[in-house]
């Protein structure tokens, strides 16, 4: 039954009544001992805070109080703090009020950005009245020190801000970047292959976490001998290899399928035979140009994921 005042009491077939924790089809209610009435908005018991709706309906996931800020529940409807994750955002609640934090705040040693609404920041974000910039990664860590990021170089302070405007990525970077965050690598890079829009995309960071470092152009395979689509992996490389032309800082990544320089005269790193790119044009092949591939050669681990779309 339902008192006056809202709140519920329940009875067996003896007539009962029922007290403590109680499930009705799946809703969880808690029964106060010393009046058999259901409990209301925000309740300790047993030293873990829970919250009742305005139906005594105990309450799982974030619950935004009058004044905005917002308290987190977890499954079994016990407030929780740390790390949570709702609707593909990320919050952080404080452990010792449960509310989630907002603004500048360094966790774990590691700076973070929240905005008005709790929202962890990722990307950059301009400080209001400077002209200061500061990078959170996709983690949501700040960046510090001197960072490629887009393919730019960044120098931020001991406050983790720069001076230096972003450079806008290009749509067809950042649509390759959305895509990176599928896939994981056994390394810290991870590359991609556009073979419609000629472009290769190189990301650090960690599986599902990548941020942008290098965004080139190439030429892929030709109609009759097209770049092998998948997934696959770095294998071995080698400083040149052809006959007839030479094609330098070859790296492996599926069978004969290569990333390496384009074509220059037999054995000249000057004179270029074809130096064709954003075309489709090889035997299967990514072409670079002779810094992107030399790129590649030194940096990028053996065991590196590349994907080819």
């Amino acid at each position: 039954m339902t008192w006056k005042n809202g709140t519920k009491s329940f009875f067996d077939w003896d007539g009962r009544a029922l007290t403590g924790w109680r499930s009705f089809n799946g809703v969880k209610y808690y029964f106060d001992p010393s009046t058999a009435m259901s409990l209301r908005w925000s309740q300790k018991l047993d030293g873990r805070w829970y919250y009742f709706d305005s139906a005594s309906r105990m309450t799982r996931g974030i619950v935004t109080w009058k004044d905005g800020t917002k308290s987190y529940y977890d499954s079994q409807g016990r407030e929780t703090g740390g790390w949570i994750q709702s609707d593909g955002a990320w919050y952080y609640f404080g452990w010792s009020d449960g509310k989630a934090v907002r603004w500048h705040q360094k966790i774990d040693g590691h700076w973070y950005y929240f905005d008005s609404d709790y929202q962890m920041h990722k990307g950059w974000l301009k400080w209001s009245g400077v002209q200061k910039w500061s990078y959170f990664y996709s983690n949501g860590q700040q960046a510090f020190g001197t960072q490629i990021i887009g393919g730019y170089r960044y120098v931020f302070d001991s406050n983790g801000e720069t001076s230096a405007k972003p450079v806008t990525l290009p749509a067809g970077q950042l649509a390759m970047w959305n895509k990176a965050q599928n896939y994981y690598s056994n390394t810290n890079y991870i590359i991609l292959v556009n073979s419609r829009t000629h472009k290769v995309g190189v990301f650090r960071g960690s599986s599902y976490n990548w941020e942008p470092v290098w965004y080139w152009d190439c030429t892929t395979g030709a109609p009759g001998s097209p770049t092998v689509k998948g997934t696959f992996t770095v294998g071995s490389r080698g400083k040149s290899f052809g006959s007839g032309y030479t094609c330098w800082y070859w790296t492996q990544f599926y069978g004969n399928y290569l990333f390496h320089s384009v074509l220059y005269q037999p054995g000249s790193m000057s004179r270029i035979q074809d130096g064709r790119l954003g075309i489709s044009a090889s035997h299967g092949c990514v072409r670079l140009d002779i810094e992107c591939a030399r790129w590649i050669y030194n940096n990028i681990p053996r065991g590196t994921r590349v994907v080819s779309y």
